[in-house]
């Protein structure tokens, strides 16, 4: 049976050809935070920088055109004027609040510009995302972005980087994906899948719209006190221990973690902490065993021995529940670095069971798992309803939330 927009589930069988083409419109009509170019007129531009990459920025335009345009310091304070005078410059620069930048846009373009001079380790911490996502903050759109430093943000962290999906690819999953977006609860979440859509089918992750809400609690699908939770994919303590405040005493949360390295430390982080169970394992769709690299945050399960990995136990949610006994399951919250559709299928039983709601990462793939995943809850028939949210400037960070 068909189904409004309004969240109804429907097969792939019922969209009529008006549907389709509403979906590939928006889908072509989705907008871009920012635009990326080779120059500026740089008389024409101010230029949003941190206060960290100033004295690089400033050689950068010197080398690049001769000029220095005016400069909007994203992280500016009450000492910002007084560091960078003494640095001594031989020539003054305009220096621009963000606020006031707000109200000269329409006069002029705002360029991010980054030279890419991060000591920190890790994309979530580069001058380019960070400065991306303070202009998102000061409410900028349609911002220009330097090429170059694209360039550099995609030689260091090439593997966050959303790779452009043929139009073979996306035409197979084209039914599949209007089945997914015709079923999402919200606009803003209809949104952001055509938004991840696009940006998949361009490759270019100026598309991603960020959530108003933080990542695992959209403000109809959360943890909640009290709340019984299974929590997949740890690699620290600072989102469980924040499950671990919510639930209270009363609640529970069964972690699970495979690298024995992040099991250890997590281990050591949380020992003062009454209502958690930690487990050394993944979770998959049974019992077994696996290998796992040992890649930080983004390691993974492999079914044969890769250097550098190691040996791990998974078990599925289903035989885990029974076997300990568990009486009720309040929340699934799964990001297992691509593991998320086995270990769903792992916990079929304990969904129709118990209902709970499910906070699901669906990044881990190009394109599959942004689909695969709300589809699998949907065909499970328990009206469950369906949300998704986006939660970084780039292409991981994509969560699918439901629950009935």
């Amino acid at each position: 049976m068909a189904a409004d927009t309004n969240g109804a589930d429907m097969s792939e069988k019922s969209f009529s050809p008006e549907m389709e083409r509403d979906f590939l419109k928006k889908l072509l009509d989705a907008e871009r935070r920012y635009t990326i170019v080779e120059r500026v007129n740089v008389q024409h531009v101010i230029a949003a920088i941190l206060k960290k990459d100033f004295e690089r920025a400033v050689t950068f335009y010197l080398d690049k055109y001769s000029a220095v345009p005016d400069l909007c310091i994203l992280d500016m304070d009450k000492n910002t004027m007084q560091e960078i005078n003494a640095l001594n410059l031989n020539f003054r620069v305009k220096i621009v609040s963000p606020h006031t930048t707000r109200k000269l846009l329409f006069k002029k373009l705002c360029l991010w510009i980054d030279p890419l001079t991060d000591n920190e380790r890790g994309p979530g911490r580069s001058s380019l995302l960070v400065g991306i996502r303070r202009m998102d903050n000061f409410g900028f759109r349609n911002y220009l972005i330097d090429s170059h430093s694209f360039s550099l943000f995609k030689l260091h962290y090439g593997e966050f980087y959303a790779p452009a999906l043929s139009p073979e690819t996306f035409d197979r999953w084209l039914p599949a994906a209007m089945k997914v977006y015709y079923a999402l609860h919200d606009r803003n979440s209809r949104e952001i899948f055509l938004c991840a859509l696009r940006a998949r089918l361009d490759g270019c992750f100026s598309f991603f719209q960020r959530s108003a809400y933080p990542e695992y609690y959209h403000p109809e699908c959360q943890a909640e006190p009290n709340d019984t939770i299974i929590d997949g994919g740890i690699w620290d303590s600072r989102i469980l221990g924040k499950f671990s405040e919510v639930v209270g005493a009363r609640g529970h949360i069964y972690a699970f973690e495979p690298l024995s390295s992040a099991y250890l430390r997590t281990r050591e982080q949380i020992k003062f902490t009454d209502n958690v169970t930690l487990e050394n394992m993944g979770l998959s769709k049974a019992q077994g065993e696996f290998f796992i690299t040992q890649q930080g945050e983004g390691s993974h399960l492999l079914d044969e021995f890769s250097t550098g990995a190691e040996r791990c136990v998974v078990t599925d949610i289903d035989s885990y529940v029974e076997k300990n006994a568990i009486q009720d399951i309040d929340m699934i919250k799964l990001d297992i670095e691509g593991a998320e559709p086995d270990a769903l299928r792992g916990a079929v039983k304990t969904i129709t069971k118990f209902l709970p709601k499910l906070v699901i990462s669906i990044y881990h793939s190009p394109l599959h798992q942004l689909i695969e995943i709300p589809s699998m809850i949907l065909d499970l028939n328990l009206g469950y309803k369906i949300w998704i949210g986006h939660h970084t400037e780039v292409c991981f960070g994509t969560v699918l939330y439901a629950r009935t």
